[in-house]
């Protein structure tokens, strides 16, 4: 059996170091990312959990009692998959008027139908409390934790005018809609769009034909709007605008601080002045 060379030592140490801060710094970008948003677009948070080693977000859903779309809504810097939780990182789990109750864990074998009927509600009121189900309820799974109230659409309607300032321009979906194309078409800005319909989920696949949606809510039109295009960057983009990064940052918090997410087809606010409160003076 070989020794272990100190060259070999001097590597090993050499990357474990690196890995070690590459961590530090993801936690810490993640967590001024969770503050700046909270700060920027959610009501404020009336219950909180901390990480534990081992969570996993349907974990701590069904032993908190908050169902997975609640959780998720309540905290937009967790990842489609709730593979970024770290151990310590605070997580919210009901905001201010926005706790949906009560709630259902998933067996195998139930679908929308077996869970309405042995709940006592509807199938429409369960999809109006979990937005995130499809339309032909095909993507629950075992272990899901749902929101079972009666209430249904009534519930929402009313979490809605609690949390959610008025909707001042509206857009019915049509067959072949895209929240892309439709933030294009209408000149809102994809974050905006979702951050006025918080029942469309991430990937945007769960519209339907005949679904009302909010593009502006009072306060909050933040205009004029650019299409990305390819070869698009932040910097670009702002400079044609008349604009920093941190402005354009601030008026779409979906950009992440490297702005390596941004794609063609995606539609940004260019405002010149930052907070979507003050995004319509310029025009006043």
């Amino acid at each position: 059996m070989g020794s272990i060379k100190p060259p070999d030592i001097m590597l090993a140490f050499v990357q474990l170091f690196s890995a070690v801060l590459a961590s530090i710094y993801i936690v810490g970008a993640q967590a001024q990312a969770q503050v700046q948003m909270e700060a920027q677009v959610l009501p404020k948070c009336t219950k909180e959990y901390t990480v534990k080693p081992g969570d996993t977000c349907d974990g701590i859903s069904a032993a908190q009692r908050v169902s997975t779309w609640q959780l998720a809504q309540a905290n937009p810097q967790i990842n489609k998959g709730c593979t970024n939780l770290f151990v310590g990182q605070k997580l919210c789990l009901v905001r201010n008027g926005e706790n949906c109750q009560p709630t259902y864990v998933v067996n195998a074998g139930d679908t929308c139908s077996s869970i309405a009927k042995k709940v006592g509600t509807t199938f429409d009121a369960l999809r109006a409390n979990n937005p995130n189900i499809d339309a032909k309820c095909s993507n629950i799974y075992p272990k899901e934790v749902l929101c079972v109230a009666k209430g249904g659409k009534k519930a929402q309607d009313q979490m809605e005018a609690q949390v959610l300032p008025e909707c001042t321009k509206g857009y019915t979906v049509k067959s072949g809609d895209f929240c892309d194309g439709i933030s294009a078409t209408q000149g809102v800005s994809t974050y905006q769009l979702a951050h006025a319909n918080p029942q469309i989920n991430k990937g945007c696949t769960n519209l339907f034909v005949g679904e009302k949606l909010c593009l502006a809510r009072k306060g909050e039109d933040c205009q004029p709007t650019h299409i990305v295009q390819v070869g698009d960057t932040c910097a670009s983009i702002a400079r044609a605008a008349g604009t920093s990064f941190d402005t354009l940052r601030a008026n779409n918090p979906n950009i992440d601080a490297k702005c390596s997410n941004i794609y063609p087809g995606e539609v940004l606010c260019v405002a010149k002045k930052k907070g979507l409160m003050y995004c319509q003076e310029e025009d006043m």
